[in-house]
């Protein structure tokens, strides 16, 4: 093999390797939407991969008012230099009612690419008021009570 040879085929695979780097995030999105705690909260990210080689694993973490959602991107072997579209759906689960900040981070082999923030509001279930009252001001232990119910 030639020297111009060796580095053409140096160029082409660095050139391949770089490119695969390039993965990028296109939406996040929830549902339902509106979201409440008696909900399972769907997060769905979707994005684009570089290459046909390329996966992706993802991990989440909640702590407080802040919803992490790591994506790692990898491209093993070689590939189609070709956008391949992905969606990754996180099941969060029922979380309590909050306003949370989720951010979205996307890893290469390189390091992170790209961090995605929004906002995600989580209301209640139900906006019942209880308010239950007894007729009788005074009962004594076997007297027959009555309750009035004026809750919503």
């Amino acid at each position: 093999m030639n020297t111009k040879s060796f580095l053409l085929s140096l160029i082409f695979i660095s050139f391949g390797y770089f490119i695969n780097a390039q993965n990028w995030i296109t939406g996040v999105s929830f549902l339902p939407n509106p979201a409440n705690e008696c909900d399972n909260i769907l997060i769905v990210v979707n994005g684009n991969l570089s290459a046909s080689n390329c996966t992706y694993v993802s991990t989440h973490v909640i702590s407080g008012s802040n919803i992490t959602i790591d994506i790692n991107t990898s491209c093993s072997g070689i590939g189609l230099p070709v956008i391949t579209p992905y969606s990754n759906s996180v099941n969060l689960g029922m979380i309590p009612s909050n306003n949370y900040t989720l951010t979205v981070n996307q890893y290469s082999t390189f390091g992170l690419q790209e961090t995605n923030v929004s906002s995600l509001n989580i209301g209640t279930c139900c906006n019942a008021i209880s308010d239950v009252s007894t007729v009788s001001s005074s009962n004594c232990i076997g007297d027959v009570t009555s309750f009035i119910d004026g809750g919503t």
